[in-house]
């Protein structure tokens, strides 16, 4: 128990934490920078952009990770043309501790589905409570030292790199596919993005999500249309339009193959 103590890292998470989804034009000023007074967790899971340290510029891609504290320069930006998706988090260490900035992750979906239960926890709060602890359950706090413990861990064993090329790429588009399956390409249109056959991006595919891409992209719309019948009114017709269903029916049968009950029947049941 006392191992387990020494290894804890307390946090106490503070207001705003999101998602942010932005296009070219959109910019981090430096007065940002200037105002930070606690912690902010950022991981970039789409597009590209940049990021200017206290002594480099950055590049943000699928995995970059960077660790904001007071006293730091992190202003950030988009080409035209470009946009960007990153999960935030601000949060105060309840212990003296000196992180890494700036770091990649290789396992995005990880790191980015922690990050996202961990804001679907915290009530979003005007801009007066910016900057004050946040009332999120304590499980929110627990999850983010886990993971803040986690991240330094691997980042201290080299674990937490990008990887090769490929690797990177392969992340970036299985989490791609999971968080926007509607949009996902063909099988043959995701090979020829990597360089390689059909057949080869499904083995490789294969190996490192333990499923065929077809049936990952429809587990993972599949994933998506339970969130929306729990958390949303939408009729289950736009529902099955908003990921890529053409046909309705389909969908439900679909829907109801895997789950055992209708769309219907598992909005009432969870409500």
């Amino acid at each position: 128990m006392r191992n387990a103590v020494k290894m804890a890292l307390p946090v106490r998470l503070h207001h705003p934490c999101g998602r942010l989804r932005v296009s070219g034009g959109w910019s981090r000023p430096p007065e940002a920078s200037a105002n930070l007074r606690d912690h902010e967790l950022w991981l970039v899971w789409r597009g590209r952009g940049w990021m200017r340290g206290r002594d480099r510029l950055h590049e943000m891609r699928p995995g970059f990770c960077v660790w904001m504290r007071p006293g730091g320069v992190y202003d950030a930006g988009l080409e035209a043309g470009d946009e960007l998706g990153f999960t935030y988090i601000h949060f105060k260490p309840l212990t003296a501790i000196d992180p890494p900035e700036f770091f990649n992750v290789r396992d995005v979906g990880y790191v980015e589905s922690v990050m996202h239960r961990i804001v679907a926890m915290t009530p979003r709060v005007g801009h007066q409570r910016w900057g004050r602890p946040a009332s999120t359950p304590p499980a929110g706090a627990v999850l983010l030292s886990g993971l803040l413990l986690d991240l330094l861990d691997s980042h201290r064993r080299g674990t937490g790199a990008a990887g090769t090329p490929r690797e990177r790429e392969m992340s970036a588009l299985t989490h791609a596919l999971r968080t926007d399956p509607a949009s996902a390409p063909s099988v043959e249109a995701m090979a020829r993005r990597m360089g390689v056959t059909a057949a080869h991006f499904t083995r490789l595919f294969r190996k490192v999500n333990g499923l065929a891409p077809q049936t990952f992209i429809m587990e993972a719309r599949l994933q998506q249309a339970k969130l929306l019948l729990t958390e949303s009114d939408l009729p289950v017709g736009r529902i099955a339009e908003m990921l890529g269903y053409r046909d309705v029916y389909f969908f439900s049968k679909q829907f109801k193959q895997k789950t055992g009950r209708s769309p219907t029947a598992f909005r009432r049941s969870v409500r």
